[in-house]
């Protein structure tokens, strides 16, 4: 039975041709959009969920806005008992001041570098491969690179203890004090590089602790 059903379908398949084409193209096109549409929710439904404490993490916004000052997730914290930990990151100002590293007097461009207060780790658990990352985290002058980036800039070294210039109105340099995992394609923050606060202050810059310099977003647990 299921034979003879098998070669009348083919059958009228060839005899028309024409609309079995257009039946079978819709049919294919139906099934790749509706694909691609799982694929979109699921990916947005698993945005950050590798995060042991996603479920509790809160971004910091107020009406379409999710850009604060430096010194609001310190003042949530210490006011709010409520609040284990809060972080921030840095997404707008770093890069203004420079676009290019160098190491053995070669030049890379710098993108995707952003400062982070000591309490980014404890908040969101991207994987250390090398390196003491609470060393990283408060260390002045101390940098932090995903395993793609360190491959970009050393290649086969081990780019633990090496040093990084990076190149404003004067040369800073920097020590390579972390190894990170690549950042997983469903994170909302995605970033090559990572600086300390304290580099930042050290450097001459004010903004961390000016409630004026909205470049940072933040972060509670």
């Amino acid at each position: 039975m299921l034979k003879y059903a098998l070669k009348l379908g083919f059958r009228n398949l060839i005899k028309n041709k024409i609309n079995s084409v257009i039946y079978i193209f819709s049919l294919a096109s139906g099934i790749t959009i509706l694909l691609l549409i799982a694929i979109f929710v699921n990916n947005e439904l698993s945005v950050d969920d590798f995060h042991s404490n996603s479920s509790m993490i809160y971004k910091i916004s107020y009406d379409k806005s999710s850009a604060t000052p430096g010194p609001l997730s310190g003042l949530l914290k210490t006011n709010f008992p409520e609040i284990k930990n809060a972080t921030h990151i840095e997404t707008h100002q770093i890069s203004t001041f420079s676009s290019v590293l160098t190491y053995n007097n070669q030049s890379f461009e710098f993108e995707s570098y952003y400062s982070v207060d000591p309490s980014f780790f404890d908040v969101f658990d991207f994987q250390v491969l090398e390196g003491n990352i609470k060393k990283a985290l408060i260390s002045p002058f101390s940098i932090i690179v995903t395993e793609s980036e360190a491959r970009r800039l050393f290649k086969n070294e081990n780019p633990i203890g090496k040093n990084l210039k990076l190149k404003a109105y004067q040369d800073f340099d920097f020590t390579v004090n972390a190894i990170v995992k690549d950042i997983p394609q469903n994170s909302s923050i995605k970033f090559n590089g990572l600086i300390t606060e304290s580099s930042v202050r050290r450097i001459g810059f004010k903004y961390p602790d000016n409630w004026g310099y909205i470049v940072y977003e933040s972060y509670i647990q």
